[in-house]
């Protein structure tokens, strides 16, 4: 069994443990080299996704009122979780949605620091919260006091 967490969009995060092993992955849709963005992102989880023993959590589009720049807001976002969104109905897969406030309040980045998670870099930044989204399911979720207890030493 393996949870698959990803942060969907543009610059698609996606976090998930080989054993005691993080693993990252960034699937890049900004540089015009994937021509078929959608069905790339649902070959990859075809590929790599068990749904019948892998759960995927993932952070749906969430368009919030006071943003500013209203007419800059990348709604490609919300087509990527459309196609996690599928690819879960579609194969019968467990899915998992997370609300972006839900996972920042509590797994900041000091907190990931603390943990031996983080990742530097603006762009792994999704790929920080596809961590953030594993840890949340896994600790609040799945009951795993592991990472939690890993804060108070």
């Amino acid at each position: 069994m393996t949870i698959w967490a990803i942060d969907p969009g543009p610059h698609t995060g996606i976090f998930y443990m080989k054993g005691l092993e993080p693993c990252r992955v960034t699937l890049d849709y900004t540089d015009g080299l994937v021509h078929r963005p959608h069905e790339h992102l649902y070959l990859w989880l075809l590929q790599n996704i068990d749904p019948a023993n892998d759960t995927i959590v993932y952070e749906p589009f969430e368009f919030r009122k006071e943003e500013r720049d209203r007419e800059y807001i990348n709604y490609q976002a919300a087509e990527f979780v459309g196609v996690i969104a599928l690819f879960c109905d579609l194969t019968n897969t467990a899915g998992v949605r997370q609300m972006a406030a839900q996972v920042m309040s509590f797994w900041e980045d000091d907190k990931l620091k603390r943990v031996g998670l983080y990742v530097p870099g603006k762009e792994r930044r999704h790929e920080r919260d596809a961590t953030r989204h594993w840890l949340h399911y896994v600790s609040f979720y799945l009951h795993d006091n592991y990472w939690v207890s890993k804060l108070k030493r």
